[in-house]
């Protein structure tokens, strides 16, 4: 899956982050256990699709000291088709 990260210098010794990217992982059958029990999927018919998160994180980055930096970031995370046993 894709993922992009891009640094910009608009300064000396500052530094602005930001990246995307999309995770996914199948639904394997370990997905199908919950706990102490077993989800059967099998007769409702659904097409079990791959779980997905998308990523974005902005950040930046200050040289303060030889050695010593400070960095702030900020992140925003979604998910799709999660698999949830209920």
């Amino acid at each position: 899956m894709p993922r992009l990260s891009i640094t910009a210098r608009p300064a000396s010794g500052t530094r602005l982050r930001a990246a995307f990217g999309v995770h996914t992982q199948s639904p394997g059958y370990d997905k199908l256990f919950q706990g102490d029990y077993a989800v059967d999927l099998s007769q409702s018919g659904h097409d079990l699709k791959n779980e997905r998160a998308r990523h974005l994180i902005l950040g930046i980055e200050r040289d303060l000291a030889p050695g010593l930096s400070a960095r702030v970031e900020g992140f925003y995370k979604r998910f799709d088709d999660l698999i949830v046993g209920v």
